[in-house]
């Protein structure tokens, strides 16, 4: 009998064309620039990200992420490296996933604005088949 992996989502992904995002560090100490270059996103979610990037990240390290969506303005969010696999044979040498930090008031948690942003692309682009 063959099991398969239960799904741990409870969000669902969709595809935003023309998706990019920039990334750096969450570190107390230092606050370095954003990466150098635009890497493309895969799949978006409530609850998560899903790029391409050049770059090794390690899981479980925090970063502050810039999400550049065409025709709108960018947005600000936390999250950690919840995942990183080789991508064989792509351009792009890594897949990470990462996994948002809880929306609140709270520090270091993304505000409800952001939430209420990433609810109306997920309409948009759900709807549109885009």
């Amino acid at each position: 009998m063959v099991f398969k992996e239960a799904e741990r989502r409870t969000c669902d992904r969709f595809v935003i064309p023309g998706a990019t995002v920039t990334y750096k560090k969450d570190t107390l100490f230092r606050n370095p620039d954003y990466s150098y270059y635009e890497y493309p996103v895969y799949n978006i979610s409530k609850g998560g990200i899903n790029f391409f990037c050049d770059n090794s990240l390690i899981h479980g390290v925090s970063l502050i992420l810039k999400l550049t969506i065409p025709d709108e303005e960018e947005i600000i969010i936390r999250g950690k490296v919840a995942w990183i696999t080789m991508n064989m044979g792509e351009s792009w040498k890594y897949q990470v996933g990462v996994q948002f930090e809880p929306y609140g008031e709270k520090r270091g948690q993304n505000s409800h604005d952001i939430l209420e942003k990433i609810n109306l692309w997920e309409g948009k682009y759900r709807e549109s088949g885009e």
